[in-house]
């Protein structure tokens, strides 16, 4: 009896492996359903990642959809999703200043930063840049030896960095 449950068990094992052969074509499949292949490409904002207001008045976020990127605020006074700057306006700025051709609907950004009512700040090509919002100037602006590792406490009181594996504060 216990041999011809063994030669089942092999028989079985051998059966469920000749079925289960993958091609290529499963294997590109299965590939289109990683987190890089679908995140904004074909599900839209499963995560909005809100960037607080330093004044505390609001917030702004990122929407995407297939045809756009489109970055928008809330300010708590009155409570209404609008755009945070022109993105046109913008796009026409960034043609000038990059000698590229950049899209209104897909900046070369994925996020901005208040910094106050008239200016935002982000970043192109590895270079920081600040829009003044009143006036339409796009300048850069000089990094003071900032470190990307490195982050402040929101009252400005303390600094986390990680040095060697370890966090320092």
């Amino acid at each position: 009896m216990k041999k011809f449950i063994t030669l089942c068990c092999f028989l079985a094992c051998y059966f469920i492996g000749l079925g289960q052969e993958l091609t290529k074509a499963d294997y590109a499949r299965a590939v289109s359903f990683l987190w890089p292949n679908l995140a904004n490409k074909k599900v839209f904002n499963l995560s909005l990642q809100p960037a607080w207001f330093p004044d505390s008045t609001g917030f702004s976020f990122v929407t995407y959809s297939s045809s756009d990127k489109v970055f928008n605020k809330v300010e708590f006074k009155n409570m209404k999703i609008v755009p945070l700057f022109d993105h046109e306006r913008l796009a026409r700025l960034l043609n000038d200043s990059l000698k590229t051709t950049v899209k209104a609907t897909a900046l070369p950004f994925d996020f901005a930063r208040y910094i106050n009512k008239s200016t935002i700040e982000f970043n192109v090509q590895g270079k920081a840049y600040q829009l003044d919002i009143n006036k339409w100037i796009l300048k850069p602006r000089k990094r003071e030896n900032e470190n990307d590792l490195e982050s402040k406490s929101p009252d400005n009181k303390w600094i986390a960095f990680s040095k060697d594996h370890n966090l320092y504060i």
